[in-house]
């Protein structure tokens, strides 16, 4: 979700018939009775593929049609019939609470649930400005937060490693959730996609029709960018080879009313044309779950995530923007377990204040990993600029997971997920605002190092001192020095984390009277990862 300040809607969930006020629900069916269904001639030859790898028969109950006989059934007593999903075996209808209770009395309906109103993102950039300097061919952009350039955003993953090695995405085909896509067609950021004929598909779930560059809004246009845009030469992201897929799914700046419907469908439809790998960097806001809600199971979007795993199909989601609101915050469908939850740091690795963080309400490890959060995007008007959110983070690690899969085409969902989280600069490490810290090509490019064990535990009765020693520190030392530091109990349930920065010895004592019994400190620091148990 791009930061820059969510003005999402309010979520008013109708918990019972006694309202007289129309409004959307899903009716789920209780089977999917005398349905037929081709798969050669529905899905799309990579979509078949995709089955036979991860692996799920292609004639798999999921895939087949709503029975049409309960659809024409449920048609007469609604107002509007939206749209049926497959996977869920259910209709979005917008119906009154009396129309609902004659739905109900169908021996084919299961249950009747509320389609809940949310939101997508709301770009409000701040004013910045490009300057015409260069470092290595990358036009640098300044801002009050310091500048920025496309290798400065491929560097914190060591990605031009993997561009070194030729693995830029071919064959991969992502799709992206967004709100507008203004500039695509025309920006010389995606010349070779045109050129190449890689955008596959598009269509616009808000306006039902396949223009999505009319929509003005440029959110969209942003993301791509940060997966397979070009600026002068230099890549912007690391899947510049991608196939893609351009699903709008919402309007900014408004509530978004059916929103559930449009996210299913164009689910359903990126697995019909083949995807891999989707990008969700907008979703569902706070206001719209309570937060015990947010466990990965509840919301419709994770519910289609944990679906779209299941077939083969990773879903990459941003963390959400709600870190300053001081309460763990992580929203659909980056709660779900098979999804990829990326939060976003400084270029330090360091939490940006503004980021969602973990736990899930369930205490799962949320995020999974980190990226920068302020990058160099391209903009509708055929320019660059630099914005900042989780929703630009979000596309760079999408783009990093795509090289693996070219890597490892054979790998499914949850190998890859797996392989994104070991692939973090703080791995094993792991903290509730880095997740494991930042994809690292050199994970799978390069030779592997032994790092400096830079920090000791020194024991006594009644305390545990962390210290530092930067005198034992990596050749190659970076900018900032940081100590990751977290305190978890004999279940694993983190209790506190902090980063510390430091250049000379640092000491930090805890007093044993403070932790039960059990407890353990984990640290990273330099790439050196320790723990202990007490």
């Amino acid at each position: 979700m791009s930061r820059l300040r969510i003005a999402l809607c309010t979520l008013y969930l109708l918990l019972g018939f006694a309202a007289q006020a129309q409004t959307s629900y899903w009716v789920y069916f209780t089977d999917k009775h005398q349905c037929t269904f081709n798969p050669q001639t529905y899905f799309a030859p990579e979509a078949l593929q995709r089955r036979v790898l991860h692996p799920q028969a292609i004639t798999d109950s999921s895939d087949f049609p709503v029975n049409t006989h309960y659809l024409n059934k449920i048609a007469k007593h609604v107002d509007t019939l939206g749209y049926a999903s497959r996977w869920l075996n259910a209709v979005s209808v917008v119906a009154t609470p009396k129309q609902l209770e004659e739905i109900a009395k169908f021996p084919f309906v299961k249950r009747i649930a509320p389609q809940l109103v949310s939101g997508a993102p709301t770009i409000c950039a701040q004013p910045k400005s490009v300057v015409p300097d260069t470092i290595s061919g990358d036009t640098i952009i300044k801002t009050s937060e310091g500048e920025f350039w496309p290798s400065k955003q491929i560097g914190s993953m060591k990605g031009q490693l993997f561009t070194a090695e030729n693995y830029r995405a071919k064959g991969i085909v992502i799709a992206i959730f967004d709100v507008g896509f203004q500039g695509v067609d025309k920006h010389k950021a995606f010349e070779q996609i045109r050129f190449n004929n890689r955008i596959r598909a598009t269509f616009d779930f808000y306006t039902d029709n396949w223009n999505v560059y009319a929509a003005k809004d440029d959110h969209g246009t942003m993301v791509l960018s940060c997966i397979a845009g070009t600026m002068n030469g230099s890549p912007m992201g690391l899947a510049t080879d991608a196939t893609f897929l351009l699903a709008r799914i919402g309007k900014a700046y408004s509530n978004q009313y059916r929103y559930e419907e449009r996210w299913m469908a164009a689910l359903e439809w990126s697995d019909k044309q083949g995807v891999n790998i989707i990008n969700c960097s907008g979703g569902p806001n706070q206001r719209a779950y309570f937060q015990e809600q947010m466990d990965g199971k509840t919301a419709v979007v994770s519910v289609g995530a944990k679906l779209a795993a299941k077939k083969g199909i990773l879903v990459v989601a941003a963390a959400g923007n709600n870190g300053e609101f001081g309460h763990p915050s992580i929203l659909p469908p980056s709660d779900a377990d098979s999804v990829i939850c990326v939060s976003a740091t400084d270029y330090a690795g360091v939490h940006s204040p503004f980021s969602s963080y973990g736990p899930t309400p369930d205490f799962r490890r949320k995020p999974d990993v980190c990226a920068p959060g302020m990058v160099v995007v391209a903009t509708a008007d055929n320019s660059f600029d630099a914005e900042d959110g989780t929703s630009f983070s979000c596309p760079l690690v999408a783009g990093f997971a795509a090289c693996l899969l070219e890597m490892y085409p054979d790998s499914n969902v949850m190998a890859v997920l797996r392989m994104v989280q070991r692939a973090g600069s703080l791995y094993p490490y792991y903290d509730y605002a880095h997740g494991y810290g930042i994809p690292q090509a050199t994970a799978f490019i390069g030779l592997s190092t032994n790092p400096d064990p830079t920090v000791n535990f020194i024991l006594s009765d009644d305390a545990i001192t962390i210290k530092t020693n930067p005198s034992l520190t990596a050749s190659e030392k970076p900018a900032k020095q940081l100590l990751y530091w977290s305190v978890s109990d004999a279940s694993g349930r983190i209790l506190e984390y902090h980063v510390v920065e430091f250049d000379r010895v640092t000491e930090i004592v805890l007093k044993k009277e403070k932790y039960q019994k059990g407890f353990q400190i984990h640290i990273s620091c330099n790439h050196y990862y320790a723990n202990q148990t007490f």
